[in-house]
């Protein structure tokens, strides 16, 4: 097999600047957070605003129009703000 890292770079946009080790944490933790959704299980006791801040930094590596089209039109931020347990969102 050839180097896995074109194919990472191809992914993303150039000014990630991503390889294979820095993309896999963030991407894993955002495939665990799913998989909990798909599956039903409950997400309360997770820090959601965390979860939302690295699906928006895995989105502007993919795509800035698209992180920018969450940001504007996302009601995350709003509902996480009536939120006693959730830290809230800093952006």
């Amino acid at each position: 097999m050839g180097d896995p890292e074109p194919v990472v770079k191809n992914a993303f946009l150039p000014r990630a600047r991503l390889n294979r080790k820095a993309a896999h944490t963030p991407l894993d933790y955002l495939r665990t957070f799913r998989n909990r959704i798909a599956h039903h299980e409950p997400i309360f006791d997770r820090h959601l605003a965390a979860d939302y801040a690295s699906l928006q930094q895995v989105a502007g590596w993919i795509s800035t129009e698209t992180q920018f089209w969450i940001n504007h039109y996302s009601r995350v931020p709003a509902l996480l703000a009536q939120s006693p347990d959730d830290p809230g969102l800093t952006f």
